[in-house]
């Protein structure tokens, strides 16, 4: 976005005579600059901007990544405990065999009868409390699926957001650098046309048509028609670049002579 001084620099005067001295207020200038400037520094905040959003991105990954290997550590330790339920279970079958054998020895193993009756229990309580931290397992894994579906999802909804602000700060990024560049060329050209130019000779003053893109031009001649095909053929195969009337004594030096080229192609037409 241009500053409103530049509506006060006589852009059209300096490019219909671009020979000759024009009064501009020093203040206009100072405002052109800064205009630049403050560009630069949006341009700056606009990067800054973007870096922290894809800080954020890494830290959710991270955190995406932690909470996966906590589940993956509660899995394992679900099945050492599944593991270890089995064998205490099937120890406990085997034990109540066993007493229902010895109940058959009752009379004279009574004792014994009631260790294994006491050894039963606490195996079934053992069991029992098992069975009760396996659950809480399982609880604690279906929680952590949830909360992984979750952050995933989250993540999606982040990444598409990060590319959509993305996206939205190149276009930025790329606008604001090429009002830069906008106005640093018209900065140079402002300052080149404020400069006491030199005294020229009559060749100097031919007028030229120039690509200050490309750094081609050629010379013409006003009223001649075969000129003005040939500059029209220019203007086409330039479209779109910063093409301009100038002097012969602004491109002498620099650009590359197409005259002789465009005024061929022109005079088969």
């Amino acid at each position: 976005m241009v500053n409103d001084s530049n509506k006060s620099i006589p852009w059209e005067k300096i490019e219909n005579q671009p020979e000759k001295e024009h009064k501009i207020r020093g203040k206009d200038i100072i405002e052109f600059r800064s205009t630049i400037e403050a560009q630069q520094v949006a341009l700056d905040e606009k990067n800054r901007k973007f870096k922290l959003l894809e800080t954020e991105k890494a830290s959710v990954e991270s955190t995406l990544n932690a909470e996966r290997a906590r589940a993956a550590d509660l899995e394992r330790k679900l099945s050492t405990l599944e593991h270890d339920y089995k064998n205490k279970d099937a120890k406990a079958r085997a034990t109540e065999a066993e007493v229902q054998t010895l109940q058959e020895k009752i009379a004279v193993l009574e004792g014994h009868g009631k260790e294994i009756e006491s050894e039963r229990d606490r195996a079934k309580q053992e069991l029992e409390a098992m069975a009760r931290q396996i659950e809480t397992f399982k609880r604690d894994i279906g929680d952590l699926q949830a909360r992984i579906v979750a952050i995933e999802a989250e993540k999606g909804e982040f990444s598409a957001r990060l590319q959509e602000e993305k996206g939205q700060l190149e276009k930025e990024v790329a606008d604001l650098q090429q009002q830069r560049d906008a106005a640093l060329e018209q900065y140079v050209e402002l300052e080149k046309s404020i400069k006491k130019p030199k005294a020229l000779d009559q060749s100097d003053l031919s007028t030229a048509r120039a690509c200050m893109t490309c750094k081609h031009y050629i010379i013409f001649t006003e009223g001649d028609y075969n000129s003005v095909k040939a500059i029209h053929l220019f203007d086409a195969t330039h479209r779109g670049h910063m093409v301009s009337t100038v002097t012969y004594s602004e491109v002498k030096s620099g650009y590359v002579s197409k005259t002789d080229e465009f005024l061929d192609r022109s005079s088969k037409l």
